[in-house]
């Protein structure tokens, strides 16, 4: 089966699970985060999809929304992909 060039490439995913752990500090008295890692684990349906898996690991990280808006800097430490 040949991929449609101009149809961006898919994979399944059959489970994913990410975890954050918060560090805190205080700062001007008050606590606040100082940083956040992450860690995420992906299941996918097939094992030759693992390299696409991980791309999209990374562009989800660079994309986040909400690591963008927070004051603290957040780490993506662990990427798993497994089938």
């Amino acid at each position: 089966m040949t991929r449609d060039p101009l149809r961006p490439p898919t994979t399944r995913v059959r489970s994913a699970i990410s975890q954050a752990v918060g560090k805190l500090d205080r700062v001007n008295g008050r606590l606040a985060f100082a940083e956040f890692t992450l860690s995420a684990h992906l299941k996918i349906a097939a094992e030759g999809d693992q390299d696409l898996a991980r791309k999209l690991l990374e562009k989800a990280e660079g994309g986040c929304l909400v690591s963008a808006s927070l004051a603290c800097p957040v780490k993506l430490t662990e990427k798993d992909v497994s089938w």
